[in-house]
């Protein structure tokens, strides 16, 4: 990887600058000089900030705060953007970051953009953060801190490692290497231990608890002895198994006793319900004389029940004869009432027709006095027909007035009419002439056509966008597939790494199994073998290749999703350069469209705002020459509805005044004829009002007197009819009174002659009445009767059964039966109860046994697994004759790869007198040890501590180390060579030598590797011929300037 190009805006101290690598490409060793505070370490704070933008907690990787790198002089309008390009192989990587100050004051960062050209042509574009910052770690194969610690060697800070102390070192160590998990593992495995010591404390617990719960009836030499808390466990099952045995004996000695007293109850019970039989014999047979005797005392009683019986029936069966006397009676009865009725209607009938006789006599002697009230009323219709053709020439006159005013009056409205229509019609044609509707018309055209233009354009930009947006998540599914196929590539590599755990351990195994007695450990070296290593599981050499071969397969699949990754991810940079082309065409139209009079666009954003904007203009255009078209139709319309108005106006004012002119002259006649009407006249008739009153009066009279006339001769003659109906119903309703009265003697002869047959001579009808109305007793008195039949016949019945099952045997005596099957049954229960619970107890302690040698033998298990999680705890954390855990163990060799490289490069810079060399001292025994370095030196045959070291050899030494394990990390990560080292500061406390000497070896390290050295002492200034010299103006503001002394 070899840097390019560093460009910084508002950017720390820098309002605008540029750092062109390639400026160095041919010189070793370069030097980044200026005063303190001037900016030199900023250069490489933009290399991290563009690379890998700024952590989540919003700091940069050294501790400086992220908006800390935002220029202070800034104005809020103005963006922080850093560009890096740099280089690997032949593809070309441009990245931008940027921050901006938002409306409400605060440092946003916008999202970054990385190009990635092939071929010298872009081939690829990223957009988001996770997106850049996955590519950059993926191009890199390193790590915000791990690409500090490799190519930036901050102040003292690789001679603090060189100087550290154990501890010191091991803590860095462990981050860089990520050795954590050893810890973590180590811990995981102390805690199930602990888990497991606690499991075995809570069983014996528990299992003396369960020795406890047994529940025993005797206390025999066994059960004393499984109560004997001194004794080992183990011993107090044995002896509570044997006292089962027993306790199983004595179980089945009480189920005999059991069975025994069970059939003596069952004997004895079945006596009792024999004596229980017998027994309800003599109270059946006592119970039935009772009855006998109380139904004989109920004989009488019965018998006159069932003559009543008789009584009833033969009323029952005799009452419809009953039923048509009463019959024919009520029959009889209702015609004489009829009979009575008709007669007073008859009476009353007559009464009227005379009356009406007498009013139609009345009537008929008026005839001559109406005659002449009717000759008068046709004298009086004559003098009104003359009075009414006086009114009516008089109401003519009138009329022919009125309308001869109206007349005139129309004609003066008419012409005042036509005078405002001419006004009106003057005031529109004016506004007519004011529309410019062909202006606007034109304006309109040419608007919609540009607009068409730039819709076009924008729907293409809309079209590339999806498309772009298509890619880009087509490219994002694939990117989240990459997860997957990493989790799945790590499982494989994690079983990987178990089956090769496992393997060692049983090549471990192997080798202790090989140890004899007082020899040396291979790995630790140590004579002593307290826990020699044991293998818990048998892995061969075949299932280690596998695990290791199905690793391999699950990696090439993730490579195979990588490779799809970036096909898709090329074509979503293809659809975002067919965007920007779009924009830009976007841009060109808008631009181009004059006819808007709009300011320049430069962006998409003032682009689309410029096709909203022309939009809006054109539809208000095209609204206005609507609005005017309208008018003017309107106008228009106004004027030909005027023009025709005018001249119906002025023919209306001519017909109006030839109107006025024609009434007049009926005005005229009309008054010449009432005149003569009124004078054709008698004297006597010259009131109208009067004449029609009495015409009216004379009317009403004769009218009168011919409703009256009609009304007598009505009633006469329905008075006479209705008189000749009630005389013709009176006599057939004094026949039928005489047959029902012939019906009603029939009946009653043949009532009493039924009577006097049943009751004898003194009988009544009220007694057959009374009886009848008794009938409904009869249902009640037959059942009372049946029931005591059924009585007498069932107290018989009961009394033979009782006798037939007593026989000659004598009354039992129950309590001393009861008495007996009691005792009986007791006893049965008690030894019953005795076998219950003696079975229930002894299934429960074997439940109890069961359980307890059950646990027993899974603590056994528990026990071994807790000895060999010890043995492998005790690996972990160092509790062994070497002191040495296994994370201290993997440090010690990443360490010992460290100092191997380092004694390369040292080797180099001294001409092979130094050597790094891990040290053997093993210290105390706290947890800081063996990771202590000491250097061999060849000059005299022996090694020292890395103490004893001049300035300038110090110097070498820790940058040995320090580029050494730049080189292991990046080695360890997989990353690619990144040509460029930083040492900043670190050579003010340097001597004349020791500075000289450390230049030298900055020159001398190999290959074609930039390295800078960022610093302020003035002889390095003088020593050093090509730099970026940075200088601050005093104001905040600092430049950069490239200086090459020896061109």
């Amino acid at each position: 990887m070899q840097f390019e190009l560093l460009e910084m805006q508002n950017f720390g101290p820098y309002a605008k600058a540029r750092v062109d690598f390639t400026d160095f490409a041919d010189t070793p060793l370069f030097l980044i000089s200026g005063n303190t505070g001037a900016g030199k370490t900023t250069i490489f704070d933009a290399l991290v900030f563009a690379l890998y933008g700024t952590e989540r907690r919003n700091q940069t990787g050294n501790g400086r705060l992220a908006t800390a790198l935002r220029s202070e002089f800034a104005a809020a309008s103005e963006q922080t953007v850093v560009h890096l390009r740099f280089r690997n192989d032949d593809t070309q990587y441009d990245i931008t970051r940027s921050m901006y100050v938002s409306r409400n004051g605060d440092l946003k960062l916008r999202n970054p953009e990385l190009i990635i050209h092939r071929d010298g042509e872009p081939d690829q574009v990223l957009g988001k953060v996770k997106d850049v910052l996955d590519a950059v770690e993926g191009i890199l194969h390193l790590n915000r801190q791990q690409f500090r610690q490799i190519i930036l060697l901050p102040q003292g800070e690789f001679r603090k490692f060189l100087d550290a102390d154990s501890g010191e070192r091991e803590a860095l160590l462990r981050s860089l290497f990520g050795t954590q998990m050893y810890q973590d593992w180590g811990e995981r495995l102390r805690n199930q231990q602990q888990e497991l010591k606690q499991r075995v404390s809570t069983t014996d617990h528990q299992l003396l608890e369960a020795m406890h719960a047994f529940e025993w009836a005797d206390a025999t030499d066994a059960v004393q002895q499984a109560r004997d808390e001194r004794a080992p466990l183990p011993d107090r099952v044995t002896a509570a198994s044997a006292a089962l045995v027993t306790d199983s004996q004595a179980v089945a000695s009480l189920a005999v006793v059991a069975s025994s007293a069970a059939s003596a109850a069952a004997v004895a019970t079945a006596n009792f319900t024999q004596g229980q039989s017998l027994a309800g014999a003599w109270q059946r047979q006592r119970t039935a004389v009772a009855q006998q005797t109380q139904l004989a005392a109920q004989s009488t009683a019965a018998q006159a029940r069932q003559a009543r019986i008789q009584a009833l029936s033969w009323a029952q069966a005799h009452a419809t004869t009953y039923h048509n006397y009463s019959t024919a009676q009520s029959a009889a009865s209702a015609a004489t009432v009829r009979l009575q009725q008709l007669t007073a209607q008859t009476t009353s009938a007559a009464t009227a027709q005379s009356a009406a006789s007498s009013a139609a006599a009345t009537v008929a002697a008026q005839v001559d006095s109406i005659a002449s009230q009717r000759q008068r009323v046709a004298t009086l219709s004559s003098a009104a027909v003359r009075l009414q053709r006086v009114a009516d020439y008089s109401a003519a006159v009138a009329s022919a007035a009125t309308v001869a005013e109206a007349q005139s009056t129309a004609a003066s409205t008419a012409t005042a009419a036509l005078a405002a229509t001419d006004a009106t019609l003057q005031t529109v044609q004016t506004q007519l002439g004011a529309l410019t509707v062909d202006q606007l018309r034109e304006q309109s055209t040419q608007q919609q056509l540009a607009l068409a233009q730039m819709q076009r354009a924008d729907a293409a930009v809309s079209a590339a966008q999806a498309a772009q947006q298509q890619a880009e998540s087509a490219a994002s599914k694939a990117v989240a597939t990459v997860a997957a196929a990493h989790a799945q590539t790590t499982a494989a590599a994690q079983r990987a790494d178990a089956v090769q755990l496992a393997y060692y351990q049983d090549q471990a195994a192997m080798l202790a199994a090989k140890l004899g007695r007082n020899d040396p450990c291979p790995v630790c070296g140590s004579t002593e073998h307290p826990h020699l290593a044991t293998a818990t599981t048998t892995v061969s050499e075949q299932e280690l290749q596998q695990a290791q071969a199905q690793l391999q397969r699950y990696q090439a699949d993730e490579a195979g999703v990588h490779a799809q990754v970036q096909q898709l991810t090329t074509q979503a940079q293809q659809a975002a350069v067919a965007t920007n082309a779009a924009v830009e065409s976007l841009v060109d139209v808008v631009n181009q469209a004059t006819i808007f009079d709009a300011a320049p666009v430069h962006d998409l954003a003032t682009a689309h705002a410029a096709v909203i904007a022309a939009t809006t203009s054109t539809e208000q255009t095209a609204t206005t020459l609507a609005t005017q078209q309208q008018q003017q139709q309107q106008l228009t319309k106004r004027t030909r509805t005027l023009t025709a108005a005018r001249d119906e106006q002025s023919a209306a004012a001519v017909r109006a005044t030839q109107a006025a002119t024609s009434a007049e002259t009926a005005r005229q006649v009309a008054q010449a004829n009432w005149q003569q009407a009124a004078a054709e006249l008698p004297d006597d008739v010259q009131d109208v009002a009067a004449v029609t009153a009495e015409q009216r009066r004379l009317t009403a009279a004769i009218k009168a007197y011919d409703d009256d006339a009609k009304a007598a001769a009505d009633t006469l003659r329905v008075t006479t009819a209705t008189l000749n109906q009630r005389q013709g119903e009176l006599t057939s309703q004094q026949h039928v009174v005489d047959g029902a009265q012939a019906t009603l003697r029939t009946a009653q002869d043949e009532l009493a002659t039924l009577v006097r047959d049943h009751y004898g001579d003194e009988g009544t009808l009220a007694q057959f009445a009374a009886d009848l109305k008794a009938v409904p007793q009869l249902a009640s008195l037959r059942a009372a009767d049946q029931d005591y039949r059924e009585q007498v016949a069932q107290a018989a019945a009961l009394l033979a059964e009782a006798q037939a099952v007593i026989g000659d045997q004598p009354e039992p005596d129950m309590d001393a039966l009861h008495q007996a099957a009691t005792t009986a049954t007791n006893q049965a229960d008690q030894a019953q109860t005795a076998h219950h619970d003696a079975s229930a107890r002894l299934r429960r302690n074997q439940q109890r046994l069961a359980d307890i040698q059950q646990r027993l033998m899974a603590q056994g298990t528990t026990r071994q697994r807790l000895n060999q999680l010890s043995t492998l705890v005790a690996a972990f954390t160092g509790n062994n004759p070497a002191k040495m855990g296994l994370e201290r163990y993997v440090l010690r060799a990443y360490f010992n790869r460290v100092l191997a490289q380092g004694t390369v490069r040292l080797q180099e810079l001294t001409r092979g007198r130094y050597a790094f060399r891990l040290s053997d001292d093993q210290g105390d025994t706290g947890n800081h040890t063996g990771l202590e370095i000491d250097v061999y030196d060849d000059q005299v045959g022996s090694t020292r501590s890395v103490q004893t070291l001049s300035g300038g050899e110090s110097f070498i030494a820790a940058l040995s180390l320090a580029l050494a394990l730049g080189e292991v990390i990046q080695e360890e990560s997989g990353g690619i060579a990144i040509d460029a080292l930083f040492v900043d500061e670190g050579f003010g406390s340097l001597d004349h030598d020791s500075l000289t000497m450390a230049l030298a070896a900055l020159e001398s390290i190999e290959g074609h590797r930039m390295v800078g050295i960022i610093s302020h002492v003035e002889q390095l200034q003088d020593s050093v011929p090509d730099q970026l010299r940075v200088t601050a103006d005093g104001t905040g503001h600092s430049s950069i300037k490239v200086v090459h002394k020896n061109r």
